[in-house]
This record gives C-alpha cells, sequence and structure tokens, in this order.
C-alpha cells in the first residue's frame, strides 16, 4: 500500500487531466466575453459625449449581458471543481480500496492537491510558450 502523500499526489496529478481538458473549452471566451462587456460599459459611463437619457437605456442591457456571463463562470468553475473531485476520490478509490471524500477535507491533502494543480499548470504555461 502507498503513502498517503504518494497516493494523494498520483490521484491529483490524474484528475487534473480531465479538469485541463475540460477547462480548454470556453473558460477563456466566457472570461475575456465578461472583461469586454465591462469595459464598453465602463466606456459608455464615462463618456460624456453620450447622454444620460442613453446611458439609462444602454446599462440594463449591459448589466444583463455581464450578469449572464458572470453565471456562465460561476457554472463552469464549479463544474471544474465537481469533475476534479469525483474523478479525483475515483481515482484514490482504485488506487487504495476507500473512499476519498473525508480525506479531501483534510489540509495536508489540500496542500499536496494545490501544489500538483500549481505544478501541473506550470508544466503546460511553458510549454504553450
Amino acid at each position: 500500500m502507498l503513502p498517503n502523500l504518494v497516493l494523494d499526489f498520483a490521484a491529483a496529478s490524474i484528475a487534473a487531466i480531465p479538469v485541463a481538458w475540460l477547462a480548454r473549452f470556453g473558460f477563456l471566451a466566457n472570461l475575456r466575453s465578461l472583461s469586454a462587456v465591462a469595459n464598453r460599459s465602463l466606456l459608455l459611463i464615462r463618456s460624456q459625449q453620450i447622454s444620460d437619457h442613453w446611458k439609462e437605456k444602454a446599462i440594463p442591457a449591459y448589466a444583463l449581458k455581464l450578469f449572464v456571463s458572470t453565471i456562465k463562470l460561476a457554472l463552469y468553475i464549479t463544474g471544474l471543481l465537481g469533475a476534479f473531485v469525483a474523478s479525483y476520490t475515483g481515482i484514490l478509490f482504485v488506487l487504495s480500496g476507500e473512499f476519498a471524500y473525508a480525506r479531501l477535507m483534510n489540509w495536508e491533502t489540500q496542500g499536496v492537491v494545490a501544489l500538483a494543480g500549481i505544478g501541473l499548470g506550470l508544466i503546460s504555461w511553458y510549454r504553450a510558450k
């Protein structure tokens, strides 16, 4: 039987694969869309060439777009977290034969998972350069 630290690192590394795969689908596009709408609304508010009447008409439309983009990002992040937890606990169950939901609340496990995620993120960032 492998030590807990090795099991946690192996499970976190393997569980990061589907999360990284899912992260390629639309996260950055949604983030860019949110940023673009926020910038356009700020430019509209700051503009002195546009009357207050038209600003009152346009701001609710921008607010709705910001709200929808924020909800999409929140659902996306929740889905990524759910995919990670499901794959992590499944892989840990296969490797050690125990259910790992309680282990996720342990601070050592969270530290190992965070370090594995940071390491894999840095590796993928360097490979993308």
